[in-house]
């Protein structure tokens, strides 16, 4: 007999998440948080204004899917390990790089002052008087021969101005 529905009364449970039956009274609502994604049953069940509850054939059963949160779904995981694993691969990448990049200066540095030997000795070979001065008229490189004739020696000469100095 629900003849005076404001006193009738409610209770629901969630097969999977409740234990037991949830009594909301007179409310006809009922809230669930943190649910997991899955497949579930609500079993809904009222009495009437007398407190006599329905048989459990006649109680109200929904059936319910939960979709999971994108960030817990397979494809979004496989997404972020691709991803990881392509950082991964852009660091290993990246260090090859670098260190390709060292060994290649280390050795142009190495021939560099091969080089700079071979021409120093042949500059210092030759009776001439040879110089080199940057844009501003500092010496930054000098002969033997420049040493033995104005008596500098070569950290003095380095850095002077030749117009200035030497003449």
């Amino acid at each position: 007999n629900y003849t005076h529905p404001q006193h009738n009364r409610y209770k629901y449970k969630l097969v999977g998440w409740d234990s037991e039956w949830f009594n909301s009274g007179v409310f006809r609502n009922g809230r669930y948080s943190n649910l997991k994604g899955g497949k579930y049953i609500l079993k809904i069940s009222a009495s009437n204004n007398d407190g006599v509850w329905c048989n459990p054939d006649q109680e109200v059963a929904l059936k319910i899917k939960v979709s999971s949160p994108f960030w817990e779904t397979a494809w979004f995981k496989i997404l972020f390990m691709c991803l990881f694993l392509m950082v991964i691969v852009f660091v290993i990448v990246y260090l090859q790089k670098l260190r390709s990049e060292i060994k290649e200066r280390k050795k142009t540095k190495k021939e560099l002052v091969k080089s700079e030997k071979k021409y120093r000795d042949l500059i210092d070979s030759t009776p001439d008087l040879r110089y080199r001065t940057d844009m501003e008229g500092k010496i930054n490189f000098v002969s033997q021969s420049v040493f033995d004739l104005s008596g500098y020696t070569s950290e003095e000469a380095i850095g002077m101005k030749m117009a200035e100095e030497i003449y």
